[in-house]
C-alpha cells in the first residue's frame, strides 16, 4: 500500500477491520460484512462498507472523501423498519469509528448523517445508513 490510502479500496480496507469487532458483529447475528454491495437475495442482517470517492492530490497535505456504512435488518412488518434495532446498530458503528479516529493521526472520521431507509431491492428489509467524511493526512 502507498504511504497513505489513495483509493476507495484502500479506505475500505481500513474501515472493515474497525467495524469487524464483536460489539458491532453481535448486532447483525449471522450476517456478514461486505465490500460495497451485499447479495441481492440476502435475508440476513448484513453490513456494507462503501466510499463515494477519495479526493487526493499530491499538492494537498490532507485528502478526504465520504464513507457510507449501511446496516440491513428484516422489517418488523412489510415496509415497517425495525428502527430500534437499526438505531442500536448505528450507535455501535459510530462508537467504534469515533474511537478509532480519535486514536489515529493519519485517518480521521467526522460523522455526517444517520438515516433509516427502505431497501429498494427488497421491501422486507430496511437499513440504517451511517455517512461520514474521512480525512487522510499524508506522511
Amino acid at each position: 500500500m502507498n504511504e497513505y490510502p489513495r483509493t476507495e479500496s484502500e479506505v475500505i480496507d481500513i474501515i472493515i477491520p474497525i467495524i469487524n469487532i464483536a460489539s458491532v458483529k453481535n448486532t447483525i447475528g449471522s450476517g456478514k460484512i461486505y465490500r460495497k454491495k451485499r447479495p441481492i437475495n440476502s435475508k440476513t442482517s448484513d453490513i456494507t462498507v462503501n466510499t463515494l470517492g477519495v479526493l487526493n492530490s499530491d499538492q494537498m497535505f490532507i485528502n478526504n472523501g465520504t464513507g457510507i456504512i449501511n446496516a440491513y435488518r428484516k422489517n418488523l412488518t412489510e415496509n415497517m423498519a425495525d428502527e430500534t434495532h437499526l438505531t442500536a446498530t448505528a450507535k455501535k458503528i459510530i462508537e467504534v469509528l469515533k474511537n478509532y479516529s480519535s486514536g489515529s493521526t493519519y485517518f480521521y472520521i467526522v460523522m455526517e448523517s444517520i438515516n433509516i431507509m427502505q431497501d429498494m431491492d427488497d421491501n422486507s428489509m430496511s437499513y440504517v445508513s451511517v455517512r461520514f467524511t474521512f480525512y487522510i493526512e499524508k506522511r
